[in-house]
């Protein structure tokens, strides 16, 4: 049996952020309580920023559904139609 490599390799950035302290120590009690153990708040930032960004996603498809005209499909939307961000977009 042989091991198959990935066709295309993924790119991650690294970011870091400052968030103000008290919001920390909420995310991190909020985790300690409710979470499966093995999340860390860096698992949950990136979780809720890829769950906004999915957000983002679907008022703009909204705005595709109502016809409103200001925002190009053609220069901005189809240019961020990638499959692996956003898999139903395809």
């Amino acid at each position: 049996m042989s091991v198959q490599k990935l066709e295309k390799e993924e790119e991650f950035i690294t970011v870091q952020v400052k968030i103000f302290k008290p919001f920390y120590e909420f995310i991190k009690a909020y985790l300690e309580f409710f979470a499966d153990e093995s999340w860390t708040i860096e698992d949950f930032i990136r979780q809720a920023v890829y769950d906004s960004v999915l957000n983002i996603l679907d008022q703009f498809k909204s705005f595709q559904e109502d016809n409103v005209t200001h925002i190009p499909d053609e220069k901005w939307l189809i240019k961020w139609k990638v499959s692996v961000l956003f898999p139903d977009m395809q």
